[in-house]
């Protein structure tokens, strides 16, 4: 889990994507912090990796009020993103 959580903050995208689903698919308490941080990251193609990944990290985590609320809070700021694909498929996972 340590070098999936490292991987997370890669310098290259793909490597940060596939780490980020990786780590959200299991399940793990670390992975909060790390979607929190993707959907905010640079790159478009990570963020709609985050955007996909955040329901199946729920899914597996059960997590508490607090943290499932920091993560609907950072899914609804992307609500208001410049690319529409992005906005649409943040809105298709909004009922998380």
């Amino acid at each position: 889990e340590p070098q999936l959580v490292s991987l997370c903050g890669h310098k290259d995208p793909e490597v940060r994507r596939l780490a980020l689903s990786v780590l959200a698919k299991s399940g793990r308490a670390a992975a909060l912090a790390r979607l929190e941080k993707a959907l905010a990251d640079d790159d478009a193609s990570v963020r709609s990796a985050a955007i996909v990944a955040a329901p199946r990290w729920i899914a597996r985590a059960k997590p508490k009020a607090d943290d499932l609320a920091l993560l609907r809070n950072a899914l609804a700021a992307r609500l208001g993103a410049e690319v529409w694909q992005e906005r649409a498929a943040a809105a298709a996972r909004a009922y998380y």
